[in-house]
């Protein structure tokens, strides 16, 4: 999740706890007296009452359309046979989206552009490119799996020690900052692994790790 998510959430959670504080007086404010920030009043009962704004109908039937996309999208993901985590070139939609928009579809979908069309077309081929990039994000879970079985906090950065072959290595070489940055690990190559290590199979090929906290 991004500093977006956390900053709606930290919004979200901040009005209405104005809204609930006529309410629960006591549990509003010892909520809000953690999660105001420096320069927010000193208490909630001192807030402004929340302005409702407007709604977007346009933004609502589009959303309402995205959503729409995305079933069509993983139908047609899943009758050709191909997983959600392998990335996709494109998807051809109908409409004109915003880009916020778009980059919901390429998220849900796991897609690398949108572009229009006459109808909900999925371009399904695999090119070498895609096929190292779902083996990438196939990579990342496997690491974020270790990290989690390990005991690792959220954030908390370590030394990756991996053992592969010639063509998984050239993987790891191509997306090593990306997988950095999704992991929190440095990815340090090793032609020895000593001690406890851990084998995974990736792209049918033996690949070890050790992490070194």
């Amino acid at each position: 999740k991004g500093p977006e998510f956390y900053e709606t959430l930290h919004f979200v959670l901040l009005e209405t706890l104005k809204l609930f504080s006529p309410f629960m007086p006591f549990l509003s404010e010892a909520i809000y007296q953690n999660l105001k920030n420096p320069n927010d009043p000193e208490s909630v009962h001192l807030c402004s009452w929340p302005k409702a704004g407007e709604i977007d109908e346009k933004l609502l039937a589009d959303m309402q359309e995205v959503r729409n996309i995305v079933e069509i999208g993983h139908s047609l993901r899943a009758e050709s046979g191909v997983r959600l985590r392998q990335p996709l070139a494109k998807i051809e939609i109908p409409i004109k989206l915003n880009e916020d928009l778009n980059t919901i579809l390429k998220d849900e979908l796991n897609v690398l552009e949108v572009v229009e069309g006459s109808v909900v077309k999925l371009d399904t081929i695999l090119t070498p490119e895609l096929k190292a990039r779902g083996a990438m994000r196939d990579l990342v879970r496997l690491i974020q799996d270790l990290r989690k079985k390990s005991g690792l906090v959220a954030g908390q950065k370590v030394v990756l020690l991996y053992k592969a072959d010639e063509e998984i290595e050239k993987i790891i070489s191509e997306f090593q900052s990306e997988i950095t940055k999704l992991t929190s690990v440095e990815l340090k190559k090793t032609t020895e692994i000593t001690g406890p290590e851990t084998e995974f199979t990736l792209e049918g090929k033996k690949i070890y790790f050790k992490l070194e906290k």
